[in-house]
């Protein structure tokens, strides 16, 4: 595998922003090769202007304060994991240290609410559905809804990086699941692990978020992480910005995911250091997204 070189600091200008999804949309189609099923949908070019004209006239009135963003402190963090935690994947979680820069992140991930007042305006939802996650949604789709919110507010709004996103989801912590805000069974569980009892960390995973219950839920169901964040591990997959990622991709039309999912049978699946792939053009169920809002220096 190739190494990466370690990064000073993880920010993104708005012209490097755009240019570096111009030169991504351009790509098409997908492999089969994908950690998850869906449906493929390629793109059509979604340059700066392009977007501008998409733009329905109806979205001049999303107030984009809908979005609850969250304070994320800057810092050196501890990307992927040590020899011992299980389900580690040796070659996907190489353990390093990297600097990350201070941005704000969404508190949860897009929901349907938010994602249809931008893209489709027109579209009526029920009440009981605008709190789930927008999923079946490609990585290019999740791309262009940052660069409205970028062109409709002047500030960049993009995907996380891999190190924002482990960062933010360690919350400070170099434990597997970063320790929710009073959430003492999980707690008690990363101990037993430490003391050799693997069967109650599985039962403490399950109890602290939504894996494994073949279900999607609503957004926020589970406490906040220690920075304030909701849903980090699991409920449904994120997709992440095809930069500074941790490992090369399997091909140029990969962008990685990370999280986890409520589909997921593996509660493994859901640590803070585990990464997998998923072919940019496909869409799945069990994939949604959360924005970063870039801070201005």
């Amino acid at each position: 595998m190739h190494q990466i070189k370690t990064i000073p600091s993880v920010s993104i200008g708005f012209h490097t922003f755009l240019l570096l999804c111009l030169c991504i949309v351009f790509q098409a189609g997908c492999g089969s090769e994908g950690r998850l099923t869906g449906s493929s949908r390629v793109p059509e070019d979604r340059g700066a202007e392009h977007i501008r004209q998409k733009i329905p006239p109806s979205t001049s009135s999303f107030d984009p304060s809908t979005i609850r963003f969250v304070l994320i402190p800057g810092g050196t963090t501890r990307v992927g994991s040590v020899k011992s935690e299980p389900g580690r994947d040796s070659k996907m979680e190489r353990l390093r240290t990297i600097a990350v820069s201070k941005i704000e992140m969404s508190r949860s991930e897009i929901t349907r609410s938010q994602w249809y007042a931008i893209m489709e305006p027109t579209r009526s939802i029920s009440l009981n559905e605008v709190d789930f996650p927008i999923t079946d949604i490609t990585w290019h789709e999740a791309v262009q809804f940052c660069q409205i919110l970028t062109i409709k507010t002047g500030v960049v709004h993009r995907l996380p990086t891999e190190p924002e996103w482990e960062h933010a989801c360690k919350a400070g912590s170099d434990e597997m699941f970063s320790t929710w805000k009073g959430n003492c069974s999980l707690s008690e569980a990363i101990s037993s692990f430490h003391r050799g009892d693997t069967g109650k960390l599985v039962r403490g995973i399950k109890a602290s978020c939504n894996v494994d219950s073949g279900k999607i839920l609503p957004v926020g169901q589970f406490a906040e992480n220690p920075y304030g964040l909701v849903d980090m591990h699991a409920n449904c997959w994120e997709w992440i910005l095809l930069a500074d990622t941790l490992s090369p991709p399997p091909s140029p039309l990969h962008a990685p995911i990370r999280g986890g999912s409520a589909i997921s049978t593996n509660p493994l699946e859901a640590r803070s250091a585990n990464r997998a792939w998923q072919p940019m053009s496909q869409a799945a169920t069990a994939i949604g997204f959360r924005v970063v809002r870039e801070l201005k220096n």
